[in-house]
């Protein structure tokens, strides 16, 4: 009887110590569903590669300077202004003009990366450029490399003129009332203060013409004539300055005459003849 205990508890040693061993995780790409111990042995597989999404999404460029129909000297500047937008960010964006035969750029000029940018550029026009329609090509490149359409704008080219430095020149003048002498008297009326026509003429465009009555004993302005927007090349009109007795009988008076021109040129003249002013 002991013997065959003995026996029995020896073969359940063995039964026991013959476990199968192998990898129990389910996961893994070696699991053994007979195993009854893990020996360490599981594989698993590798994740999977998740490419990043290509940017292929271009940037929208829309121009806001030259405006529409804009003219722009030989010899001044051009100002040029586009916004450039992008789904992931705009890095540059570039420029070319392009005026008959003579093509500038493109240059190109980056930005801080963003989503929106506003690109400036300014480009001094030669002189010596003809009279015509000019180019102007934009386009905006995105971190990605994307490149935009091009986006066009036209700006009028229009033939270099010196600037005008020449002032007006002041004329003779003409006494026109009172008919003859020098004595003049004072009010509103058709024949109080004085009448007088200047000959007055500019190079290019008179803009302004003031006529002053001037009280030389007290140094001050009594009656004033004044013209604006005048637009023309030569002038001559009969003026009458008049002034208020009161205060004034007995000094004397003389007529100052300024003119501006178009391109803000001053000239001035003072009559020679002294009035004597009266009541």
């Amino acid at each position: 009887m002991k013997k065959l205990m003995f026996l029995m508890v020896a073969s359940s040693l063995v039964f026991a110590g013959c476990k199968k061993e192998g990898c129990m995780d389910s996961k893994a790409t070696n699991y053994d569903a007979e195993a009854k111990k893990d020996d360490g042995s599981c594989v698993f597989p590798e994740p999977p590669i998740v490419e990043p999404a290509v940017d292929t999404e271009k940037p929208k460029v829309s121009i806001t300077k030259p405006a529409a129909s804009a003219k722009v000297m030989a010899g001044s500047d051009l100002e040029m202004e586009a916004t450039i937008t992008d789904n992931e960010g705009v890095v540059s964006w570039d420029y070319k003009i392009v005026n008959g035969a003579t093509e500038v750029g493109p240059t190109s000029a980056t930005v801080t990366s963003a989503a929106s940018v506003t690109g400036t550029a300014t480009y001094s026009v030669p002189q010596d450029w003809p009279a015509g329609t000019a180019t102007i090509t934009i386009t905006g490149t995105d971190a990605a490399g994307n490149v935009s359409d091009a986006v066009t704008a036209d700006v009028t080219i229009e033939a270099y003129v010196a600037p005008d430095t020449e002032a007006p020149v002041i004329g003779a003048f003409t006494q026109k009332w009172p008919l003859t002498g020098v004595s003049i008297s004072g009010g509103t009326g058709n024949n109080n203060g004085v009448k007088v026509m200047v000959d007055i003429s500019d190079n290019m465009e008179i803009d302004k013409i003031t006529l002053n009555l001037y009280n030389t004993t007290q140094s001050t302005i009594i009656g004033t004539k004044e013209y604006t927007a005048v637009g023309v090349k030569t002038w001559n009109e009969e003026s009458q300055l008049t002034y208020t007795g009161a205060g004034n009988a007995g000094d004397e008076a003389i007529i100052k005459v300024i003119v501006t021109d178009k391109a803000g040129n001053e000239a001035t003249l003072d009559g020679t003849v002294k009035y004597a002013l009266g009541n």
